[in-house]
């Protein structure tokens, strides 16, 4: 071989090696750190990895009990965003490896080899609220898992020898394949059927009688296991025991049909890989042009999965609340433009435990946008926001409901093990210490908690609880109904009486967002009579009461200098445009007040919630 020839060999080889890095990079880039708050949230709500025998065979006691395992210990690596990123980018290179190399695809089309492992990086990618929905499974990897488990088990039959062998394998890959990965064995078993059939040579009733033989395997077996080994089986999962339904999805959704999806893709790979075999050796490596074809895969991945800057906001700012970094949610509720009422709610929780609710919760964006219609806010944030505002028991009522259908998660653990150390419940404390500090990477967190078992008076150091004392002087009974989230909040603080600066907070909050200017009334004289700073909103919505009342302004107190010259201001503004159009009064009261309790009072018709 000449110079030139070895030169011609390395070209293409230099082509396969930076698509494959750019691909791995792609996805540690993208799912370490782009997405970093989507995955580190489908960490915490993912169920754990039990650590006892019966636990274990309790969870292998279905179809798939293997992936559903793996999918869980790998999932904890997201802990760490770019550990957990590179974990799963290593996870989809080796699919696409075993693709490519299984299926032998033509050096024009190599570049399909990367489909299925796009797929699955779209599937977990296009995710949205529906996350917070009770789920059985792990959503990061068990796809992937099963995927891969699919890839190798027809590897595995490249080394049969002959057509009754390579039957037996596939008879076998079924019979033992489906109590360990569910229907990717299944799958795998038509994989191998499909290759072999396609593959000619030994005329058309061959191909036939071999599918036919596959396919009544594929339903014989799974049957045989529904009625002798698995009797907590229902028969609307036999086939599709692992796979992830649509409807776990979202209801419509098409994410839920990306797996599928990938799954028709390794079919049809499979059945060109039979047409070719025999005719071709393996693909020649791929050139430049098959790299521009993996940047278009990659771009459509991208543009396809869910972009809504409110969720990823969301994501960003329930991670920041895991780790109590109040200062990153507000940075993070300024950015949003048109922000749903969750992120005003988790926003309104952090200046409060700042104690700049009164000061500053009209200065964010007051216009919001219409909640999904499912899931329910409670399911989205009802255990962070029942928590951060002292009503303790409903926080565990609905950690202990997500616990009961979702499994046992760290995001419903850390709420219960909070919980009972306020609540003075140590021993239930331990126990639920002891699980978490089995958890990887929570073990520092678990004997933080630990601390406050032995030591109960440290917890009035630790700023989380520290800031929740002021709002634990209310009854905390489990009577009311909480399904309906934020109105039950805003009824629950309007009337209830305050007794500290804090509750005050939280009612006159309440009282400003639902407009009650007879129950402000009841709450303004308490700032004189306890000494109180009157906040900055409370002095605008007095001003704007007195006025509308026609009441005296000047018997009012706790009033700075600054906010009735501005209020002289804002009359003089509605007085301008009285005969003009609302939408005209509101762009103008915007621009100048846009700040204000007033502008809120006046743009805010109705609240888009629950």
């Amino acid at each position: 071989m000449n110079t030139m020839e070895v030169k011609q060999k390395r070209v293409p080889v230099a082509w396969d090696t930076l698509g494959s890095l750019l691909f791995l990079v792609s996805v540690v880039v993208y799912a370490g750190g782009y997405r970093r708050d989507l995955f580190f949230r489908l960490q915490e709500l993912s169920p754990l990895l039990p650590d006892d025998a019966l636990s274990f065979r309790n969870g292998i006691a279905s179809p798939g009990g293997l992936i559903r395992y793996a999918g869980a210990f790998l999932t904890r690596f997201y802990y760490y965003p770019l550990l957990g990123g590179a974990v799963f980018a290593g996870l989809l290179v080796w699919i696409r490896w075993l693709v490519g190399t299984l299926f032998r695809l033509p050096a024009r089309v190599r570049f399909l080899s990367y489909l299925p492992s796009l797929l699955l990086l779209l599937s977990v990618t296009r995710l949205d609220h529906v996350i917070f929905v009770p789920h059985e499974e792990n959503f990061l990897f068990t796809a992937s898992l099963g995927v891969l488990a699919t890839l190798l088990l027809v590897a595995g039959s490249r080394r049969a020898r002959g057509g009754w062998v390579k039957w037996l394998y596939a008879l076998l890959t079924i019979a033992v394949g489906y109590p360990l990965v569910g229907c990717y064995a299944l799958f795998a078993a038509l994989l191998i059927g499909t290759e072999e059939a396609c593959r000619g040579g030994h005329g058309w009733v061959y191909a036939l009688g071999l599918l036919a033989g596959v396919a009544a395997w594929i339903i014989t077996c799974p049957l045989l296991y529904f009625h002798g080994v698995y009797a907590g089986l229902s028969t609307y999962n036999i086939f599709t025991a692992g796979l992830l339904s649509p409807a776990d999805y979202g209801s419509g959704r098409v994410t839920g049909f990306v797996v599928p999806g990938a799954l028709a893709v390794l079919a049809g790979l499979a059945a060109w890989s039979g047409f070719r075999r025999g005719r071709s050796g393996l693909a020649p490596p791929w050139g430049m042009e098959q790299f521009v074809g993996l940047l278009a895969l990659l771009a459509i991945t991208f543009l396809l999965s869910n972009r809504d800057p409110r969720f990823q906001s969301l994501m960003s700012i329930q991670r920041a609340v895991a780790h109590d970094r109040w200062e990153q949610v507000l940075e993070v509720a300024r950015a949003v433009e048109m922000p749903d009422r969750t992120i005003i709610l988790y926003r309104n929780v952090a200046l409060l435990k700042q104690n700049r609710l009164g000061e500053e919760m009209f200065t964010f964006p007051t216009e919001s946008v219409a909640m999904p219609k499912y899931p329910p806010l409670v399911y989205i944030a009802g255990r962070d926001l029942l928590f951060h505002h002292g009503r303790l028991n409903h926080a565990y009522r609905w950690a202990m409901e997500h616990l009961v259908q979702h499994g046992m998660t760290v995001d419903a653990l850390r709420y219960m093990i909070k919980v009972a150390l306020l609540n003075g419940e140590f021993p239930l404390a331990q126990k639920y210490v002891n699980t978490l500090e089995r958890t990887p990477f929570y073990a520092e967190t678990a004997r933080k908690y630990r601390r406050y078992i032995a030591q109960p008076a440290l917890m009035n150091e630790e700023p989380e609880f520290r800031a929740l004392n002021a709002l634990l002087a209310y009854q905390n009974l489990l009577g009311e109904n909480t399904a309906l989230l934020e109105p039950y909040l805003l009824e629950y603080y309007k009337n209830t009486p305050p007794v500290t600066f804090e509750t005050l907070e939280l009612s006159m909050s309440a009282v400003l967002t639902l407009k009650v200017k007879d129950r402000f009334w009841g709450l303004f004289p308490l700032y004189k009579e306890h000494g109180w700073k009157v906040p900055r909103h409370v002095q605008e919505a007095a001003l704007l009461f007195a006025h509308r009342e026609q009441r005296d302004l000047s018997a009012l107190h706790g009033l700075d200098t600054i906010t009735p010259e501005r209020f002289t201001r804002f009359l003089h503004t509605l007085e301008v445009y009285r005969n003009s159009p609302e939408e005209r009064l509101l762009a103008a009261l915007k621009d100048s007040f846009g700040d204000t309790y007033w502008y809120y009072y006046f743009a805010m018709k109705e609240l888009k919630t629950n």
